[in-house]
C-alpha cells in the first residue's frame, strides 16, 4: 500500500509556531518510520498492534490538545489538525484511532472531569500508557446519537 502523497513535499501550513511546525515534521518522520512500513499488513490483517500507540504516546502524538502540566503537547486546535491530517496521508485508520483518543475521549475528560480525574487519568493518556475508547450506545438507538433520548 503506497501512502497517499505522503512522499512529495507539501508546503508547511501558515498559522503555526515554530514549536508546532516541529511537532508536525516529527509526526511525518513517525510515521516515514513507523507507519509507512507496516500499514499494508495492519490493512490486511486489519488490526493496529498495541505498541504503535505506545509509540506514538513517545513522541507526543497522544496527548496534542492537552496542557504541559498534565502529560501533552498544547497544541493548537489548528495546529493538531494539520497533525492528524499529516497521520491519514500515511494510514487514515491509525488517524482516526489517534483523533478519537485526543478529541472525543481526552476532550470530555478535559472539559468535564473533576480535578483528581484529570491528575489520575490524563498523563497515562497523553503518554499512551493508556488507551481510550469511545462507547456510544442506548438499547432503542443503537449508536444512532440522534435517535438517543438519554440526556
Amino acid at each position: 500500500m503506497q501512502p497517499f502523497p505522503a512522499n512529495k513535499p507539501v508546503a508547511m501550513p501558515t498559522g503555526l509556531d515554530e514549536r508546532e511546525r516541529a511537532f508536525l515534521r516529527q509526526a511525518a518522520e513517525f510515521c516515514r518510520a513507523h507507519v509507512d512500513p507496516a500499514c499494508e499488513r495492519w490493512e490486511k490483517e486489519e488490526f493496529l498492534p498495541r505498541e504503535i500507540f505506545t509509540q506514538a504516546g513517545n513522541v507526543g502524538l497522544m496527548g496534542m490538545l492537552v496542557l504541559p502540566g498534565l502529560g501533552g503537547q498544547g497544541l493548537s486546535f489548528v495546529a493538531y489538525a494539520h497533525v492528524i491530517i499529516e497521520l491519514a496521508r500515511h494510514y487514515a485508520a491509525l488517524a482516526l484511532d489517534i483523533a478519537t483518543h485526543n478529541s472525543l475521549c481526552l476532550g470530555h475528560i478535559l472539559a468535564f472531569g473533576s480535578q483528581a480525574q484529570m491528575q489520575r487519568l490524563v498523563p497515562r493518556l497523553a503518554s499512551g500508557e493508556w488507551l481510550a475508547a469511545w462507547a456510544l450506545s442506548e438499547p432503542q438507538a443503537g449508536s444512532d446519537c440522534g435517535g438517543m433520548e438519554t440526556t
